[in-house]
């Protein structure tokens, strides 16, 4: 070997061996017992998002995840409305947004795609991740809710749970700290502290959405016979489901066929095709009565994004998963995977389908670039009757559900926005609700030093409004924004003042109720946020620049307390912009007095 070439070796070999022994060092630095402010439990998105919002406030913080990548659920992002949602969830989209770019040389059409690519995702998390001087990042730890591993110290002293590492060498660690954050989606560190859980579907009438409860009496089943009805019914309707990601670039992986395949579990799919009420298993747009309903695309990567239903076999132990050991939920994984692999290998070979939806299977295979440890399928499954921390506040449909033209309520406790849409009878045009999300909802019954922004419990029609990326991240940011000043304050997290949580917020350009004509550079924002709360603003346009009417004059009057003569002298022929800003002082100064 030359000189040359000899000295370029061995400076390779050297950097590598002392990266990793200063990557040994670090790791021998840690010592038996970790203490920590805050510590948070799942690195889902809302975790993440509350462990950075801690770590930025100056707390230190734990972050403690399953799995080796952090964000490895996440899979969409709605890009259009990060703009109205800002805070922290602005931040990552924005993130996303450059990371896209630089990997495909493309911008997406916002208004015809929704973001896939937890590949990509996962490298944006782990750059905001690292960039947080006051994380401790344990990955690859898990923690198994049972008695051995959880320590209740005396009166003033922090509670402890024992984690272990999931690869080798095999290292535990007890972990203290004065505020928890539940980050999983099953609600383990919840469940395991004490909290109120319920599980399984809503009781018939308990929370008076007979409006949902209809709705589902008269789920509208496309099968013609009672066998085909039964079969439907397996995979339809509040089931466990898995998300899956699939391409039409020329370089996918093709689907291979599963251990274990069962071909008679999938022959209702031909029974389907017979009865023309299912012409491709991988639908077109526009193309209904299909299992998968909507295709999304970036750049040349396809993805499927919409629920697979799960069979019988899955479904036994779902109402049970926070319960399960993880060698039992890693089971149920490998069953789900296994599953969808089969449908997906029957449709594309069987004989008995015909040969035209047999081509059109054909065209989609597994994004090379994805889960690449697990076959390169995604290894999380939802589950919309699982285990739910129950709050001091339930999250029913009615709190975001309207009448047409109407938003819905405006919590006054606000630390997060939603967005539905939904399609109104003889309107072409989806309608867009926005809608507001308590703190109460994120305080569990049963324990006051733990917050909840990702298992918290939402009746099951409300659950598949708020259960979405965009509202963990903005949940996960007010959780950890309410830890840092519980701690800087030595009170309970549950007893933290929401006003003062949601100035933090405010502060930093989130939105605690959606307005469509004041956005986070309006040097007003954080006016219109605090009077919107209040209830001085009806419906989604703060209408700033226009004159004070009598009406206004009435609203403000009875939703301040203060007389209409007040509020005359106090605005005079002032514009709303000024005399909302006016009246919040006063009203703000009053209040200042009688504390």
């Amino acid at each position: 070997m030359r000189p040359a070439k000899l000295r370029v070796f061995f400076f390779i070999f050297s950097s590598i061996f002392l990266l990793k022994g200063q990557t040994c060092q670090a790791w021998e630095k840690l010592t038996n017992s970790q203490t920590f402010d805050v510590a948070v439990l799942g690195g889902s998105t809302g975790g993440i998002a509350a462990a950075i919002q801690a770590a930025r406030m100056g707390m230190k913080v734990a972050l403690i995840d399953r799995n080796k990548y952090p964000g490895r659920d996440f899979h969409s992002l709605s890009f259009l409305e990060s703009q109205n949602t800002g805070g922290f969830y602005k931040e990552l989209s924005d993130s996303l947004l450059h990371a896209f770019t630089r990997e495909w040389k493309a911008q997406p059409e916002y208004s015809k795609v929704t973001f896939y690519s937890p590949t990509l995702a996962t490298s944006v998390w782990e750059e905001l991740i690292r960039k947080e001087k006051n994380i401790s990042f344990f990955r690859s730890f898990q923690f198994d809710p049972v008695a051995e591993n959880i320590r209740n110290p005396h009166s003033g002293e922090s509670k402890q749970i024992r984690i272990f590492n999931t690869k080798r060498p095999v290292k535990s660690f007890w972990i203290a700290a004065t505020i928890w954050i539940d980050g999983t989606r099953e609600g383990d560190l919840a469940s395991a502290f004490g909290c109120r859980i319920r599980s399984g579907s809503d009781s018939e009438g308990e929370f008076d959405l007979t409006r949902s409860e209809k709705s589902r009496a008269q789920h509208y089943n496309p099968f013609a016979t009672p066998e085909d009805s039964e079969l439907w019914n397996k995979f339809s309707n509040d089931k466990p489901t898995i998300r899956i990601g699939l391409t039409r670039n020329p370089e996918k992986k093709s689907i291979r066929k599963p251990e274990g395949y069962r071909r008679e579990e999938f022959t209702w799919i031909t029974t389907a095709v017979q009865n023309g009420l299912l012409t491709t298993l991988l639908s077109e747009e526009g193309v209904k009565k299909s299992l998968f309903q909507r295709e999304s695309t970036l750049a040349s990567l396809s993805s499927l994004n919409e629920m697979v239903p799960l069979p019988q076999m899955l479904i036994a132990n779902a109402g049970n998963y926070s319960n399960l050991t993880w060698s039992q939920r890693d089971s149920l994984q490998t069953n789900a995977r296994l599953f969808v692999q089969g449908l997906l290998w029957f449709a594309q070979n069987d004989t008995s389908l015909t040969e035209s939806f047999r081509e059109k299977s054909l065209q989609y295979g597994l994004p090379k670039s994805e889960f690449r440890d697990n076959d390169h399928f995604a290894s999380h499954i939802l589950l919309t009757d699982a285990s739910r921390v129950e709050g001091k506040m339930i999250f029913t449909e009615e709190d975001c559900r309207s009448e047409t033209g109407q938003r819905p309520v405006i919590h006054r406790n606000s630390v997060a926005i939603g967005l539905i849409e939904t399609k109104k009878d003889g309107n072409p045009k989806n309608e867009k609700i926005h809608f507001t999300i308590p703190f109460e909802t994120i305080v569990p019954v049963g324990n006051e030093q733990i917050l909840c922004p990702v298992p918290f419990f939402a009746t099951h029609d409300a659950a598949q409004n708020p259960a979405m990326e965009a509202v963990r991240i903005q949940l996960g940011q007010a959780a950890g924004v309410a830890a840092a000043l519980s701690i800087r304050n030595a009170i309970m997290v549950s007893k933290v003042p929401v006003d003062s949580v949601q100035n933090e917020l405010i502060r930093m350009k989130a939105n605690m109720v959606f307005m469509e004509d004041v956005p986070a550079s309006d040097p007003d924002f954080d006016t219109v946020q605090k009077t919107a709360l209040l209830g001085w603003i009806q419906g989604y346009s703060a209408r700033l620049d226009e004159l004070v009417m009598g009406k206004d004059i009435e609203l403000w009057s009875v939703r301040s307390g203060f007389s209409q003569k007040e509020i005359n002298e106090l605005v005079g022929k002032s514009s709303r912009r000024d005399a909302l800003k006016a009246l919040l002082k006063k009203y703000q100064d009053q209040w200042k007095s009688k504390l």
